[in-house]
């Protein structure tokens, strides 16, 4: 892939930071209006507008107008995004970051949460909902692709199920189309070699799990749950061929790394043998994968374990990631684990 890692860095620090979320919350707070004569600003009305810079390709979801409910309520904004071809073929678009995935798929889904809201409630003027960072994006086929970016408007009491894409019970649902060249292959049109490459990163996985000398089932579960994502955009025939690959990946290494002790030479060469064929596939995206599942694992059980941080240091400079990148992304899952704790 020609996506790079810098660009997904960019992406982690701006999410991190919270830029985002917060810019948005602040903005809705200041147009919410709580005035009785609002008819003025009509049914409520959603555009894309784009906001790329040279570095980091960017769209805005805004809407504006009233917000259609009797009564108070938590609402929120989801958005999902699908390709469609000429025929009205369908496809789901994946993000390749986690904090723009669904909780079961990789497929991309933003939640911006509002608040509660009134009757009479409604914004004033364009508010942004949701940012879409486009360059994180995966089709199922690679080029020039129309796609269908689903905004929906949704009660946070009665929220729907997402799976590849929204279920029902949504306010209000909109369909925006957005052409966008995809310089990436899509997933459909992934070789062999990307297979190789997550069947290593769960190797690597298995090895940050272990590293402090216990496989816990936590960290067993954070590495299914990786695996199922992984598998889950392919028919089931392909399913099966791959579940079967990365089952056998983190079962030969579970085998491995037990018949070494942890403080052996062996293992560590083991390690680095591992991580110097996934440096030779030389995919960006893929080692990324690798780095975000070995943070995964590492917080899975709810601590940050020092073994476990110095052996996902030495995973990312034998991936060729420099110390400031590792730091980004350790910083961003050990924020989430805070969150979750809290």
């Amino acid at each position: 892939m020609e996506f790079k890692i810098e660009e997904i860095i960019i992406t982690i620090v701006v999410l991190f930071f919270g830029y985002f979320i917060i810019k948005k919350i602040k903005i809705l707070s200041k147009r919410r209006l709580e005035a009785n004569d609002v008819n003025y600003l009509g049914k409520m009305k959603v555009r894309i507008t784009d906001v790329s810079n040279r570095r980091s390709p960017f769209l805005n979801v805004q809407c504006r107008g009233l917000i259609p409910v009797l009564s108070r309520t938590d609402i929120g904004f989801t958005v999902s995004i699908f390709t469609k071809n000429n025929n009205g073929k369908t496809d789901t678009v994946l993000s390749m970051i986690d904090t723009f995935q669904e909780s079961e798929s990789r497929a991309f889904h933003d939640l911006t949460r509002i608040g509660k809201v009134d009757e009479h409630h409604g914004f004033e003027d364009w508010t942004t909902v949701c940012n879409i960072p486009i360059h994180i994006l995966q089709p199922a086929i690679g080029g020039r692709q129309k796609l269908k970016i689903i905004i929906m408007m949704v009660d946070m009491e009665k929220f729907p199920k997402f799976l590849f894409g929204p279920g029902k019970n949504g306010v209000l649902v909109f369909n925006k189309d957005y052409s966008y060249d995809f310089s990436i292959k899509g997933y459909n049109e992934e070789g062999g070699h990307i297979n190789k490459a997550r069947a290593l990163s769960i190797k690597i996985g298995v090895a940050v799990a272990m590293s402090d000398g216990v496989f816990e089932k936590k960290e067993r579960e954070a590495l299914d749950v990786w695996i199922k994502k992984m598998i889950m955009p392919f028919n089931q025939e392909k399913q099966s061929v791959l579940k079967e690959l990365y089952n056998n990946a983190r079962d030969q290494a579970e085998q491995e790394f037990s018949d070494l002790e942890k403080n052996n030479k062996d293992w560590e060469a083991k390690l680095n043998v591992i991580c110097k064929e996934l440096y030779d596939i030389n995919e960006d995206v893929q080692r990324y994968e690798a780095l975000e599942l070995a943070h995964e694992i590492m917080v899975s059980d709810g601590v940050e374990h020092s073994e476990e941080s110095k052996c996902i240091f030495s995973i990312a400079r034998n991936l060729g990631i420099n110390t400031d990148e590792i730091e980004l992304i350790r910083s961003s899952k050990i924020h989430k684990l805070n969150n979750v704790i809290n």
